[in-house]
C-alpha cells in the first residue's frame, strides 16, 4: 500500500470510531460512476471551504453511429447499385 493510500486509510479508520454502527459494501462500477467522476473532480482542485461547483450532465451520448443489418449478403449493395 503506498504512503497516501495509508494516510487515506488511517483518516477513514478514524472517522469510523466516531459512529455507533457502520458497514462496508461493494458497489458495482455502473452504480458508481457519478461517484467516480465526482471524486475524481474533488481529487484534482484544492478547496478550502464549501463552495457550489456546477456539474454538466450529458444525457445522451456525443457520439452516433448507424448500423446495418448483418444479415444481408455480399451481393446486396452490387444489386442495389444495379
Amino acid at each position: 500500500m503506498d504512503e497516501r493510500m495509508a494516510r487515506y486509510l488511517a483518516m477513514v479508520e478514524d472517522h469510523l470510531k466516531n459512529l455507533d454502527e457502520w458497514i462496508v459494501r461493494l458497489v458495482p462500477r455502473k452504480e458508481n460512476m457519478k461517484a467516480d467522476a465526482l471524486a475524481g473532480i474533488v481529487a484534482t482542485l484544492l478547496i478550502k471551504e464549501a463552495m457550489m461547483l456546477s456539474i454538466y450532465l450529458q444525457a445522451t451520448p456525443e457520439l452516433v453511429c448507424s448500423t446495418n443489418e448483418a444479415n444481408l449478403g455480399w451481393m446486396h449493395d452490387i444489386v442495389k447499385y444495379l
